[in-house]
């Protein structure tokens, strides 16, 4: 998805979202229940534990099932600062619920490069994405704020703004040095398809001999996906790809 298309689907997610609200009342998160088709779902930043609180929401999880990259996990596998989906029910209240399953994929993996200063953090790029990482609210697995260096690989969970940059709510070291061999990951839609060629969020991808067994109908324009493979030369070979809830694409509004 091109800069330009970033700022376009934030700006109708934005008007989508006031509109939700001038139908809906006082009551704006009753708007939310329903979407997908399975009940209520929040989509947000795990902010503390006891429960799991996300958007303010203390979500009870004694009987939730927990998906973390497309492998089945526990509470335990979350951290602060991951974006989630969570579904299941939210109570009059608006401020505690229960959750049924919540789900965690990063945006993506790859190695750091272009890495400069800001006046707060630093800014780099992944797979052609910038990314934003504050000093202060940029939450770190493995390693700390000083540790970012060129050429780490590193895991990388947040949201798009209205520039089409990745704001880094959640860090994970993954490997010191990337080298031809490190798996990438990138999620999004796929735009441009030729062929078993396409780009993610404007990043080139040869599906050629991906695994597609999570898209029983193949690649297909508009689909979200997450992409794995490995890159070089601005093209990920993609070894596997797999579809991904549109939701886990909105932008932080």
């Amino acid at each position: 998805m091109s800069t330009q298309m970033k700022q376009l689907y934030y700006i109708l997610s934005l008007i989508g979202f006031l509109t939700l609200i001038n139908c809906g009342g006082s009551n704006s998160l009753g708007a939310l229940v329903g979407i997908g088709g399975s009940g209520f779902i929040s989509t947000g930043t795990v902010t503390s534990f006891g429960s799991v609180f996300v958007n303010g929401v203390e979500f009870d999880t004694n009987s939730s099932t927990f998906s973390i990259d497309d492998l089945d996990g526990t509470q335990q596998d979350l951290r602060i600062g991951m974006v989630v989906q969570v579904s299941g029910s939210i109570n009059a209240d608006g401020v505690t619920g229960t959750a049924t399953h919540i789900n965690y994929g990063e945006n993506l993996s790859g190695a750091v490069s272009n890495l400069v200063i800001t006046a707060t953090g630093v800014q780099f790029t992944i797979l052609q994405q910038t990314v934003m990482v504050s000093a202060t609210d940029t939450n770190f697995e493995g390693m700390v704020f000083a540790d970012l260096v060129e050429g780490s690989v590193l895991e990388v969970s947040g949201f798009y703004n209205q520039s089409g940059f990745l704001k880094a709510t959640y860090i994970e070291f993954k490997a010191v040095n990337s080298n031809g061999d490190t798996v990438v990951e990138i999620k999004g839609q796929i735009n441009g398809l030729t062929g078993n060629r396409f780009q993610v969020q404007g990043v080139d991808v040869d599906g050629t001999a991906a695994n597609l067994t999570d898209l029983p109908n193949g690649l297909q324009n508009n689909t979200f996906v997450k992409v794995e493979g490995t890159y070089a030369n601005g093209v990920i070979a993609a070894t596997e790809i797999k579809g991904q809830d549109s939701l886990s694409e909105e932008e932080d509004v």
